[in-house]
C-alpha cells in the first residue's frame, strides 16, 4: 500500500464513497439489505457531498441497488452527466435475521464477535465476511478492467468498503478488526495499476461535511 500518489494516465482511479446517513443508521438499527430511506442529516450530507465532487471529472458512478447508496450515487453525479450504473456486486452484507432489526437484537455472542473477530461474523440467513469480501473485491476488479485509465465512482456500503479495505491492505481476514468503519459520505480514492495492483491514495475522508452534516461513529451505535 502506497499514500499519496500522483495518478498517470494509464491508471485508474476509483473514488469509493459511503452512502449518506439512512434512518437505519439514524435509529441504531442493521439495514443490510432492508430498503430504508436516508435520514434528513443525510439529505444535508448529499449537498456536501456534490459539492466536493463539482470539479473531480467522472466517467462512470456505479451504485447498489439501495436508495441510500442510489440517492448518494445522484448526489456525485449533481453537477455531471455520467452514467449512473446498478452494481449489486456492492449491495449491503445480507444481514438475515438481524435484517433491519435494532443493534440491541444481537446476542451476546453476536456482540462480542462484531467487536472483537468481525472477519467471523455470521447471521443465520445471511452472508459471511468471506462471501461480502469476495464478490466486492471481485466486483472491483471487474470494474477496473472495463475502466482503464478512467476514473469512477462506487456509491455503496460500510460492510463492503470495511472488507474492501482490508483486501487492498493485505490484511488476511482476520485483519478486518483493524480496519475502521468509512463514516456516512466518506471518501476513499483508491489507485489501480496497469498491473492490477491497488494502492491507497487516501480514506475516509469527511472534510467535504458541514458541522451540522458532521458523520455519526459507526462505533457511537454498535459497540
Amino acid at each position: 500500500m502506497r499514500h499519496g500518489l500522483k495518478a498517470k494516465n494509464f491508471m485508474t482511479q476509483i473514488y469509493l464513497v459511503r452512502h449518506c446517513e439512512s434512518m437505519a443508521n439514524r435509529l441504531c438499527s442493521f439495514a443490510g439489505r432492508t430498503d430504508v430511506d436516508i435520514s434528513a442529516k443525510g439529505r444535508l450530507q448529499l449537498d456536501c457531498l456534490s459539492e466536493y465532487f463539482k470539479d473531480i471529472s467522472i466517467d462512470k458512478v456505479y451504485t447498489s441497488s439501495l436508495k441510500r447508496a442510489y440517492k448518494t450515487a445522484e448526489a456525485i453525479n449533481f453537477y455531471h452527466s455520467a452514467p449512473i450504473l446498478i452494481d449489486d456486486r456492492f449491495i449491503e452484507m445480507n444481514l438475515g435475521e438481524l435484517d433491519g432489526k435494532p443493534v440491541s437484537a444481537m446476542s451476546d455472542e453476536q456482540q462480542r464477535c462484531w467487536n472483537l473477530a468481525p472477519h467471523l461474523f455470521n447471521v443465520a440467513g445471511g452472508e459471511s465476511m468471506q462471501e461480502v469480501a469476495d464478490r466486492a473485491y471481485g466486483g472491483l476488479c471487474a470494474l477496473v478492467a472495463d475502466n482503464p485509465g478512467k476514473t469512477i465512482a462506487i456509491a455503496t456500503h460500510g460492510g463492503v468498503i470495511r472488507n474492501l479495505m482490508r483486501i487492498i491492505k493485505g490484511y488476511a481476514p482476520a485483519g478486518l478488526k483493524e480496519v475502521d468503519w468509512c463514516d456516512n459520505t466518506g471518501v476513499n480514492h483508491i489507485i489501480a495499476d496497469d498491473h492490477g495492483d491497488f494502492f491507497v491514495d487516501f480514506e475516509n475522508s469527511t472534510v467535504h461535511l458541514s458541522e451540522e452534516a458532521a458523520a455519526t461513529p459507526v462505533s457511537a451505535w454498535t459497540e
